[in-house]
């Protein structure tokens, strides 16, 4: 029988600004004092019959057993996986406006960074934009399909942002006040 730890049951998506920036480590079960990483809010079963190491099924987040002393990586390649479905998904509509395209889409583990661009047009883009709002998303999106255009922050750049994103300081300004919480 799994064992579940009741967490607040919020969105995938907003379940960051109720965490804070540090790992919240909750006992399995009394008896064994195994800790896990649960830093989501939803709640949390572990199974041991599962064929995937981790996946969201009826409001709840199930970890394979096997993988407890793995729940960061779990998490980690999950959210991965989620990012370049929804980056995909919004750059198909964000790109319209643009003339031009990205040659590639990768995400990765970003030090510092939201996203990055190269001079061969590709896009990196950490995996915690899986966790930011759709607009927060397409606001760091945006920001950098107008880097393929103009490399650096000049004026030029920040004018094509507002003509690209009028209301781009909105996002800019949560990310910066959100985005720290936004983690494992």
């Amino acid at each position: 029988m799994a064992e579940y730890i009741n967490l607040e049951n919020l969105s995938l998506i907003n379940f960051v600004s109720s965490v804070g920036r540090s790992l919240i480590r909750v006992s399995v079960s009394r008896r064994n004092r195994k800790k896990v990483f649960a830093t989501h809010s939803r709640k949390l079963s572990f199974l041991s019959d599962q064929n995937i190491p981790l996946k969201i099924s009826s409001g709840f987040f199930k970890l394979d057993k096997q993988y407890l002393n793995k729940a960061e990586s779990v998490f980690k390649s999950f959210y991965k996986e989620k990012a370049i479905q929804k980056i995909k998904e919004r750059l198909g509509l964000i790109s319209e406006r643009f003339d031009h395209r990205p040659n590639s889409i990768k995400v990765l583990g970003l030090k510092n960074r939201w996203a990055s661009w190269s001079p061969k047009h590709n896009l990196h883009f950490h995996w915690k934009c899986a966790m930011a709002p759709v607009p927060v998303l397409d606001y760091i999106i945006t920001h950098e399909m107008v880097h393929l255009k103009y490399p650096n922050h000049s004026p030029a750049f920040w004018n094509e942002l507002d003509k690209k994103m009028p209301n781009y300081r909105k996002y800019e300004t949560w990310l910066k006040q959100n985005g720290v919480k936004m983690s494992l």
